[in-house]
């Protein structure tokens, strides 16, 4: 039988040696969906479905607010099969330096660029991956290593796809990203503009921030934006990463 939430705050796990959620619900959650977070060596998460969470449907990522904890990311990890409904801030945040991990297999439809108290532009893609901590994106004290993303389908992610910021050793592979990226910013008035390189995107690393990201591979993606206007500004940009890897994606 499923194990089922419905109006409530995540599922969270801290500090533990494992931890594993499996063929779980987690509906109209108030924080995240399900959260295999800081202190924990490592961490499963398969066969979950997260529908309507206020944040991110599967969190795998450290945790840095000062004065309450300033701790990175999962050791191991494997987020795989799940399936991520309309999140108010993304799908899946493998953010603050989770190491040896896989994203595979996972359905993420319909990020927002915020929950409904705190639209931002920052937030709204499908799959993150960063370093520690995300206040200093250009200088990190640890980064986010050895991480695959494979197979995994996004589609309207109101920032864009997939986003990679302080990492090292990243392969992105035979994703589908559908529809990325948005007309308007957070506000819902501005309009994006068509060079903007932080937003609608299908997989990208964090402007500003290129030369903290190394040896990212990126193959086999397919990126689509089937709209009568298209809004997908790249449909990968990798420019400035050292030691970057691109090849065979379509668009």
């Amino acid at each position: 039988d499923l194990s089922r939430s419905y109006n409530t705050m995540d599922w969270g796990w801290t500090w533990c040696e494992s931890a594993i959620v499996t063929n779980s619900v987690s509906e109209r959650g108030s924080d995240n969906g399900f959260s295999l977070s800081r202190g924990c060596t490592s961490v499963v998460a398969v066969g979950n479905y997260v529908d309507g969470c206020a944040y991110y449907g599967i969190w795998v990522s450290g945790f840095n607010v000062t004065g309450v904890s300033t701790d990175c990311g999962p050791k191991n990890f494997i987020v795989s099969g799940n399936v991520v409904k309309r999140a108010g801030r993304g799908g899946i945040h493998a953010d603050m330096a989770p190491e040896n991990g896989s994203i595979t297999g996972n359905t993420v439809v319909g990020v927002q660029r915020g929950d409904s108290d705190t639209p931002s532009n920052l937030v709204g893609v499908g799959i993150w991956i960063g370093g520690f901590p995300d206040t200093n994106r250009t200088a990190p004290d640890f980064w986010a290593r050895n991480i695959s993303v494979v197979g995994n389908t996004l589609v309207d992610c109101a920032r864009g796809g997939i986003m990679v910021a302080g990492a090292k050793i990243i392969t992105v592979t035979d994703n589908l990203i559908v529809r990325p990226g948005t007309q308007y910013l957070s506000d819902g008035t501005t309009a994006i503009a068509t060079n903007d390189l932080d937003q609608n995107f299908g997989v990208s690393v964090l402007n500003g921030a290129q030369a903290t990201t190394e040896r990212l591979s990126v193959m086999g993606n397919t990126m689509i934006d089937d709209r009568a206007t298209p809004y997908m500004n790249y449909a990968w940009y990798t420019s400035g990463s050292p030691n970057a890897y691109v090849s065979n994606n379509r668009e």
